[in-house]
């Protein structure tokens, strides 16, 4: 469904609207059709406010002024955000996101990636591709013609953001994984999730040391009891 052609901001402590015409800033791409705004997200301050504008296979971040509605800074993106937050200290803007499929829906999209940009210009600072996690919706098999024997995956990771930490948090949808990606270090790393030990077999796993054994032979090459 096509977004309407006005953003509207409410301050609640005075009730002040104010509004901005996103159809000056988004003209369609593919007319007569429009695109609509899928992430949103303030800083933390609530001065600026990120909105990801999507047509069809085109996708643009956009910034805001929370205070006058004006633009600030506009950027095209190659993936499409399924998160998008500011760090703790307003100086950069996380996304994860994965590009659109070829053949969007049916055709299996390229890997996820991880992006970190100036939360001022929108520029992309760094960004990392993340093919270990299965992002997205596509089929499998019978897809020449859609029918019964038609199957289709869906693949949903978590995502969570630390802006702390300015780090990002992926829970994979199909192993028990915990990617981490920490965009101020500029590095990511995975960690097999298993159950919790004990804190006896804590105390085993500190203590335990390599065993030899040997084994003595008789006379007739048989091990001795």
């Amino acid at each position: 469904m096509p977004t309407p052609d006005t953003l509207r901001l409410i301050y609640l402590r005075t009730c002040r609207e104010t509004e901005t015409d996103l159809a000056a800033h988004f003209p369609p791409a593919y007319p007569p059709f429009k695109g609509w705004a899928s992430n949103l997200v303030f800083s933390r301050d609530a001065l600026r406010l990120a909105l990801a504008y999507t047509e069809r296979d085109v996708t643009t971040l956009a910034l805001f002024d929370a205070r006058t509605g004006a633009l600030i800074a506009k950027q095209p993106l190659d993936v499409r955000p399924r998160l998008m937050d500011f760090s703790a200290d307003g100086s950069s803007l996380a996304v994860y996101g994965s590009p659109v499929a070829e053949t969007r829906g049916m055709a299996q999209p390229d890997p996820p990636s991880a992006l970190l940009l100036d939360a001022v210009t929108l520029e992309v600072q760094w960004r990392t591709p993340l093919p270990a996690i299965l992002d997205g919706t596509w089929c499998r098999e019978s897809c020449a013609q859609l029918n019964e024997d038609t199957r289709m995956v869906y693949w949903s990771p978590a995502v969570m953001f630390d802006p702390l930490r300015n780090r990002l948090h992926i829970l994979h949808a199909d192993e028990d994984r915990l990617t981490t990606i920490d965009l101020q270090a500029r590095r990511a790393s995975t960690l097999k999730i298993s159950a919790a030990q004990t804190w006896f077999e804590r105390l085993l796993a500190l203590t335990a040391d390599v065993a030899e054994a040997n084994v003595a032979k008789v006379g007739n090459g048989q091990p001795a009891e």
